[in-house]
Order: structure tokens, then C-alpha cells, then sequence
């Protein structure tokens, strides 16, 4: 091994959490914790590639979330590239701990929730002619925060779920799943700015799929695209097929992003302050949209097109699976207890007059 080798390995050691090179599709290095994982080196890197494989052969620049394994176990990745070496960042078991932890928190809080929801909604109604403004003002405020609350421990509980299996696959239309998340986004009355333009290139693909999943990432990527936007810019939405795949991009100005905030932008709790936390998270959002594009084969790639602009592009490849169970909304279990999910997902970004009722 020359200096050169040497140095790359006490660069990747550096890394507490499992991190490995490749360089011309071969794995040439990895570090103590991607070793005790029996991260094969100087072998194809596309023998541990188990979701992604066409993203990761057009991959050229920005933060690439795909899935690799090692026998029957899955990791989901984060790929930087960095000259002409791909450093893969997997979840460490430590980062797999934490969500846990996280789930079993959230399942005692979840129904408390609900209720407490579930009791403002009505007192709203039921007191709706007699309330005045202020008053009227503070109830939606309060149901706005609850369902804020309800959110985050959603996602507490399902950032871990969600990246463990999938549940509730079914045949259905993963195009029109996709649209339908865009256009309740966009027909919510009190949400006016920033200004959508939704370009819809698509056709029916059918395949098996997660709706909830599909949905809620969809969710996901067009509310943080809300909140970190100016009020006068312009969000950019499409949704297109390509080669048997349906690709969901959301693009929209991001103040102060830098290439070093956009290589970590999938690392769970290393977010920059003033792009992902700011008190609104902890960016488990965007461990579920890691989480639906790793369970249906895909991926997701984050690019800077320009300066200040970020663009998500998640792809799922379609699937048909003869032996999937078939689900029925009648009796799908509904991961939000029963309330508006776009009030949920969106419930950071929308204004707290859409919360009156």
C-alpha cells in the first residue's frame, strides 16, 4: 500500500459511520466500519447495488441516494462524488438505533394527539357562529401547531418503519398517485405564494407500489420546497416517464445552500441550521423519501442546476409483482389517524386560517 492508499484510508476512518470509495465502478477503499460490514473491495461496485443502478450510471454531480447490501442485508447510501472518486456514505447501525428510539417514543404520543385534534375540530364547529375573530384566530392557530406536532411524530415513528419494509403493496397507477399529491398541494386556497408551475409529461404507468409511501414523499419533497422558498420565486414540478420509470422532480430556490450543505443533505441530524433545522425538524421528512424510493427500487438525486436553486428528483421504476397483496382504501390503515394528509404534511408551510375546520 503507498502513501497515497494510506492517506485515503485515514481520510475514510475519519468517519464514525460506515464510508467507502469507488472509483471506475470498483470498490478501492473503505473504512473500519464499512469493512466490518464485508464491503467487498476491488470488486464491481454494481454486486451491491440493489436499487438505483441507472441513477447511479448517470450519476455525475450532487448527493445520489440509492440501496446497497451485502447479503441479506440493505443499506441506503448517500453518494458524493468528489473529482473522479464516489465516496458511499451508508446508514450506520448507530443512525438505525436513534430512529428506533425514535418510534417508540412517538407510539405514545400519537393517540394523544389525535384526540387532542379530534376535540379542537369539534369545538370549532360546534361554536363556529358564536366565535369571534381573535378567538377564531387562536383555535386555528392551536389546530395548526397540533397537527405540526402530529407531523413530527409521524415521522419519528415511521422515518424507522418505512426503512425497514413495506407494507401495503398494491397494483395501481403510480403516475396518477403523484399527480394527485401535486394537485392537492396546489388547490389549497390559502397556500398562493410561492407560485407552482406544474408540467405534467406523464402517462398511466401501472405497477405495484406503496401508495401511502409514494404519497407522503411527494409530500415531503413539495413542502420543503415551500418552506425554504422565497414567497415571489417560482417552484418548479414535474412528473415525467422515462425507460419504464416514473421521475418526480421538484426544483426551487434555496438562499445560502452550498456544495458542502448538498453532499450532506440525507445525513439524519447533520442538517446546516439555517437551511434544515431553524426549529422546524429534525429532517426525518427526507429519511421517508429515502425510505419510499429505496423500498420501490428507485432513488433520489439531489442537484444545485444553478447557484441558490436545489432540485429533487426522485425516480421509481415500475414494477409488477403477481403475488402483492392488494389493498383497499375502505380499509387501509391510515398512518395520519384519519385527518386531511396534505393539512398534515403540509401543516409547516400552509397559513393558519386553512386550519379553522
Amino acid at each position: 500500500m503507498d502513501s497515497k492508499d494510506c492517506s485515503s484510508i485515514g481520510l475514510l476512518n475519519m468517519f464514525t459511520h460506515p464510508v467507502f470509495q469507488v472509483k471506475d465502478e470498483i470498490i478501492v477503499a473503505a473504512n473500519q466500519s464499512a469493512q466490518a460490514l464485508q464491503i467487498p473491495e476491488n470488486r464491481s461496485v454494481f454486486e451491491i447495488i440493489r436499487s438505483g443502478q441507472d441513477a447511479y450510471r448517470d450519476f455525475v454531480e450532487g448527493c445520489l441516494s440509492i440501496t446497497v447490501g451485502v447479503g441479506p442485508v440493505n443499506f441506503i447510501a448517500s453518494v458524493v462524488r468528489v473529482d473522479s472518486i464516489d465516496f458511499f456514505h451508508l446508514q450506520s447501525g448507530n443512525e438505525a438505533n436513534d430512529l428506533q428510539a425514535l418510534a417508540l417514543a412517538s407510539q405514545h404520543l400519537r393517540d394523544p394527539l389525535s384526540n387532542v385534534i379530534a376535540l379542537t375540530d369539534s369545538l370549532c364547529i360546534a361554536d363556529e357562529d358564536s366565535m369571534d375573530k381573535v378567538r377564531s384566530l387562536r383555535v386555528s392557530q392551536l389546530n395548526q401547531n397540533l397537527h405540526r406536532l402530529l407531523r413530527s411524530v409521524g415521522n419519528m415513528s415511521d422515518a424507522y418503519s418505512c426503512a425497514d419494509k413495506i407494507n401495503n403493496m398494491e397494483t395501481l397507477n403510480i403516475s396518477a398517485v403523484l399527480r394527485e399529491a401535486v394537485e392537492k398541494t396546489m388547490q389549497h386556497q390559502y397556500l398562493d405564494k410561492p407560485r407552482f408551475e406544474f408540467m405534467d409529461q406523464s402517462s398511466d404507468l401501472i405497477g405495484t407500489a406503496d401508495r401511502d409511501l409514494l404519497e407522503r414523499a411527494a409530500l415531503n419533497l413539495l413542502s420543503n420546497a415551500l418552506r425554504y422558498s422565497d414567497p415571489q420565486s417560482t417552484i418548479k414540478v414535474s412528473i415525467r416517464n422515462e425507460k419504464n420509470r416514473a421521475i418526480f422532480t421538484v426544483e426551487n430556490d434555496c438562499m445560502d445552500l452550498t456544495p458542502e450543505t448538498l453532499s450532506t443533505i440525507f445525513f439524519q441530524y447533520r442538517r446546516t441550521p439555517s437551511i434544515f433545522d431553524g426549529g422546524k425538524g429534525l429532517g426525518l421528512g427526507l429519511s421517508i423519501v429515502q425510505a419510499a424510493a429505496s423500498a420501490h427500487k428507485g432513488s433520489v438525486l439531489v442537484t444545485m442546476p444553478k447557484k441558490n436553486t436545489l432540485r429533487f428528483c426522485l425516480t421509481i421504476p415500475v414494477s409488477q409483482n403477481k403475488n402483492c397483496n392488494l389493498s383497499s382504501p375502505l380499509i387501509r390503515p391510515d398512518y395520519t389517524g384519519g385527518f386531511d394528509r396534505s393539512l398534515i404534511e403540509l401543516s409547516d408551510v400552509l397559513p393558519s386560517e386553512a386550519y379553522k375546520n
